[in-house]
């Protein structure tokens, strides 16, 4: 099976974008419709990540980054893929968010971490050589003493005062919302004993977010649970480069995953003289699933949050 690691170069501080997808799981209840609309993912942001420079005065520099996704769980704590900074911030790294975004208008909060005083942290049983999914999750800490707000024209990427940015804006709700926890989801745990195997699909979406564009995409699919990786796995509905940390999210507003890898896998059959055939080819893609020791370690960080379990 091949795998595709969902990490992308970028310009930091640039305005790129990817991303899309989504789709989960159930306990028979009704439907409701929340995260179907792109208002409903208030708490889903793109993030940069680049690796700390030293930087002499009068150099002319350009940052590359890693784009990926990142859902907010309090007003300073966002959750995202582990693989997104684990060669990027090994040494420290810088790391913005787009809080806010239209077409001339920007607002990112950035911070650094520091090999001493670290501010990104990854799950500690995360062990990428036993598979690239299980807890591919990473916890992103905007320090309040030492983060602070940039804006920015993202047509010309040259700065731009708050005083212009607040002209510029086109919704002050948007710009309120960002400086809270607004819309933080309830996490949905796995139970410690939960079988492998299909689960009663809910509606599920990822937020799509390029640029200034925001798209829900929803997936009807049914998604298998390996509880020996932590996974989710189900047919990919759209998944690419840069989605890499976007919460996979239920119809009842729980985040139930992290969009970490797609893969190909392939159908095949033997003729009667032994020949393989290639029947069909699908698309899979892999979502690291949330249990106790997420949980806890999520709890340990960020302090209280909102969780159901699925037995």
């Amino acid at each position: 099976m091949k795998r595709f690691c969902l990490l992308a170069i970028f310009t930091f501080f640039l305005n790129i974008g990817f991303c899309q997808n989504v789709s989960i799981i159930s306990s028979g209840e009704p439907e409701i419709n929340t995260y179907a609309t792109t208002d409903d993912f208030s708490n889903t942001f793109e993030i940069n990540f680049a690796p700390l420079m030293q930087i002499k005065p009068g150099t002319k520099i350009s940052f590359t980054a890693t784009k990926c996704q990142a859902v907010r769980l309090s007003k300073s704590w966002f959750i995202t893929a582990a693989h997104c900074i684990e060669e990027v911030c090994q040494k420290g790294c810088n790391f913005q968010t787009r809080l806010v975004v239209g077409k001339n208008y920007e607002m990112d909060i950035i911070s650094q971490s520091y090999p001493k005083a670290p501010q990104v942290f990854i799950h500690p049983l995360r062990d990428i050589n036993k598979n690239m999914s299980t807890y591919d999750i990473a916890l992103i800490h905007f320090k309040p003493t030492t983060s602070k707000f940039v804006y920015k024209d993202p047509s010309t990427s040259r700065g731009i005062t708050q005083q212009e940015f607040m002209k510029r804006l086109k919704s002050y709700k948007s710009y309120k919302r960002a400086l809270s926890s607004y819309n933080t989801p309830t996490l949905l745990i796995m139970g410690a004993y939960r079988k492998q195997g299909p689960v009663y699909a809910r509606k599920f979406s990822v937020l799509s977010s390029f640029k200034d564009e925001r798209k829900v995409l929803r997936s009807n699919n049914k998604a298998i649970y390996y509880p020996q990786t932590k996974t989710f796995v189900l047919e990919n509905f759209g998944i690419r480069q840069g989605i890499s940390g976007s919460g996979l999210m239920t119809s009842k507003g729980e985040l139930a995953g992290i969009t970490s890898t797609i893969s190909d896998n392939s159908l095949k059959s033997i003729s009667k003289d032994g020949r393989v055939k290639e029947v069909a080819k699908t698309q899979l893609a892999q979502f690291a699933a949330l249990d106790k020791s997420t949980l806890e370690f999520i709890q340990s960080k960020v302090g209280d949050i909102k969780y159901n379990i699925l037995k």
